[in-house]
């Protein structure tokens, strides 16, 4: 199967369509977060910046980063497997 040039095996296009999904999942599950839980979530992961500086840029010890942090991913993983 080839799209505007580009060669995709029945496999690539399945993976690249449960990538996608999983990627709305993802963000729907992230609207269930406060907001401090999603600041950290999106810094972190997706800005790559560390938990420390995250923490001084939000004016939180690195100790309450690190909690938002893993408390968020625990609601995150309950999120998925609920299917949002």
């Amino acid at each position: 199967m080839s799209i505007k040039g580009k060669k995709f095996t029945d496999d690539g296009v399945v993976a690249e369509i449960e990538n996608e999904i999983l990627k709305e999942n993802l963000a729907i599950a992230l609207e269930t977060l406060s907001e401090r839980e999603q600041d950290v979530i999106v810094l972190y992961y997706y800005h790559e910046i560390p938990l420390r500086d995250i923490a001084i840029k939000m004016g939180i010890t690195y100790t309450n980063a690190k909690f938002i942090k893993h408390n968020a991913i625990a609601k995150l993983r309950i999120a998925m497997r609920r299917g949002v």
